[in-house]
């Protein structure tokens, strides 16, 4: 039986980890709306993150799923950067086009 710290924990982990990709996903939309270059960088940014925080946690999860002798050794998070960053970088590529191919 788990304690009451260690469930909201996992409460606290789920729900961030569930809500991260459709954040995500808008965040990257967002960013292709504003016209102000410091605020889309900064949106990709954040939509990076949180697709990272999304790829982290369906890790962690199917390793916890996964695990029925031993102990739980989840992958830290910042092994899934590469991920995030790669689709923010993906996506900041295209909006730069874009604004090349507009101005």
């Amino acid at each position: 039986m788990h304690t009451p710290m260690q469930e909201a924990i996992a409460n606290v982990v789920f729900w961030t980890g569930m809500g991260s990709f459709p954040l995500a996903l808008v965040f990257f939309n967002k960013s292709f709306i504003t016209d102000k270059p410091w605020k889309r960088v900064g949106l990709i940014a954040l939509g990076g993150i949180t697709l990272t925080h999304f790829s982290w946690y369906f890790m962690y999860l199917g390793q916890g799923l996964a695990t029925v002798v031993g102990e739980f050794h989840p992958i830290p998070w910042w092994k899934f950067l590469p991920i995030g960053t790669g689709v923010a970088v993906v996506i900041g590529y295209i909006q730069f086009l874009k604004i090349q191919r507009q101005g």
